[in-house]
């Protein structure tokens, strides 16, 4: 017998995730993530505002795949066409190698200009549509910031 699914993040939750993303953000911040040795571009605050990528892995609940899927359609181009600073923007389903759906986990990418594009992101009506159908997610997603090496 197999433990009930855990229960889905609560709006207080996806908040703790929204402040835990920025946190990670900011404490990522240093002149070493350019690869070069030398100091990334800066604002006038000083923040870094180099282009990163996030990852995000979003895994829907087991019975909930198909609507997570038509939830999620269109939310790139509706993201690039209302959004600055967002050089790409995609949605991805997770396949094998047949080409067949696995099920319930899709993957955002998105490749932001700089920091105030990503703060504008979290504030987003596309991003807050996220949060107020979180009850399609299983889990809190598992989040990563690229930069260039």
């Amino acid at each position: 017998m197999q433990p009930p699914p855990p229960p889905s993040p609560t709006p207080s939750e996806i908040e703790e995730a929204r402040f835990l993303y920025t946190s990670m953000r900011l404490s990522s911040r240093s002149p070493s993530l350019n690869g070069s040795g030398s100091s990334s571009a800066s604002s006038s605050s000083g923040e870094s505002s180099e282009a990163f990528v996030w990852l995000a892995v979003i895994r829907a609940k087991p019975d909930r795949g198909e609507e997570m899927a038509e939830f999620l359609k269109g939310t790139s181009e509706r993201v690039l066409a209302n959004e600055n600073g967002i050089i790409s923007h995609r949605i991805l389903r997770c396949v094998d190698e047949e080409d067949e759906v696995l099920g319930c986990k899709f993957v955002a990418y998105v490749e932001f200009a700089d920091d105030e594009s990503f703060d504008q992101h979290l504030q987003s009506e596309e991003f807050q549509k996220l949060v107020d159908n979180s009850d399609l997610v299983k889990e809190a997603p598992a989040i990563f910031f690229l930069r260039d090496t």
